[in-house]
């Protein structure tokens, strides 16, 4: 007999929830700086007539530079806690799991072997806050995304600014089009007769949030699942959440514990379920807990793979699922060719 885990599916869902106030105070940042860049062209003398520019403005520019550095400190922190805050909250779950499956099995408490299924990984932690992916660490992805910004504001400027306008009513309007990308690139393309060259910025650094905080909790809960013994696998599933069929729906499945799954994509909603050695597999030979566990990926993600190896092999980066379990589709340039 098995024995009964915590329901991870409300786990998960404690997640997306803390998540949504992620993103909550991502756009309050955006919303700070809208009233600060408000604040500070009030009075440049800028009448909306041609296209806004910092550089024209040399002591403007200077203080943008500031506001743009405390952006980026701004998010940095918020990355920084929310990865920090998720890994904690995965290890709670993780512990929870432990107690429970080693309840069941009658494990003795106290001890070297006890202790050992208890540790927080801060090390591997640290890791992954400071791991570089495509080349960037996350404070310089932060930093590019600030680059972006000021160029994003140039055409905000542009479109909101009218004569006489307030800096509190320039803020109302700054913030809008940094939420509505849409509305701000067919504006500009309105007033100024040519296509915005911009980036959508909050979009973007919301993304990357919510995306690097998500995958935290993963990353944790993968991290003491590979220290588990009892561990045979896990189930990829649905969340009721998810939006529309797409990448989740043809990869879910049963896999192996070594299978690393951060999320198919960015801002993934799939949530995970470990599957468990019942008492007599734990307690039973070396041979048959090794004919216990789950070796395979799903015969839905071995196809996947092979319909999409043109796309794989020409790929300039490979996604997470794909980068960090190459030993599971043996898939090279060449034999994609």
């Amino acid at each position: 007999m098995r024995p009964n885990i915590p329901n991870q599916k409300k786990a998960y869902d404690a997640l997306n929830r803390r998540l949504v106030n992620y993103v909550a105070q991502v756009q309050s940042i955006y919303d700070r700086i809208a009233s600060q860049v408000a604040i500070a062209i009030d009075g440049v003398g800028y009448d909306g007539s041609a296209e806004f520019l910092f550089g024209d403005y040399p002591e403007l520019k200077q203080t943008i530079n500031g506001i743009m550095t405390s952006y980026a400190a701004q998010m940095n922190n918020l990355i920084y806690a929310g990865t920090t805050n998720e890994w904690k909250e995965s290890n709670i779950m993780q512990d929870l799991l432990a107690r429970k499956v080693l309840r069941a099995y009658d494990f003795e408490k106290g001890g070297d072997k006890y202790n050992r299924y208890f540790q927080p990984n801060s090390d591997a932690l640290k890791a992954f806050q400071n791991r570089v992916d495509k080349g960037l660490s996350v404070s310089q992805k932060v930093w590019y995304q600030s680059q972006a910004l000021k160029k994003e504001l140039e055409h905000t400027i542009s479109t909101a600014i009218e004569r006489g306008q307030s800096a509190v009513v320039l803020s109302k309007r700054i913030s809008k089009y940094l939420l509505d990308y849409p509305s701000l690139k067919a504006d500009y393309t309105e007033k100024f007769g040519k296509a915005a060259t911009c980036a959508n910025c909050q979009y973007a650094s919301i993304r990357l949030a919510r995306t690097e905080i998500n995958m935290a909790y993963r990353k944790a809960e993968q991290t003491r699942w590979q220290q588990f013994d009892f561990i045979l696998g896990y189930e990829i599933k649905l969340s009721k959440r998810h939006p529309a069929p797409d990448i989740c729906d043809d990869l879910l499945g049963i896999y192996p514990k070594d299978f690393v799954f951060l999320g198919w994509h960015p801002n993934c909603m799939c949530y995970v379920v470990p599957i468990v050695m019942s008492d007599e597999e734990y307690y039973g030979s070396p041979s048959i807990q090794k004919s216990a566990m789950i070796s395979r990926t799903p015969k839905n993600f071995n196809d996947w793979v092979r319909n999409n190896r043109s796309r794989i092999g020409q790929a300039k980066t490979l996604p997470y699922f794909l980068k960090d379990n190459r030993k599971y589709w043996h898939l090279s340039v060449e034999d994609a060719a």
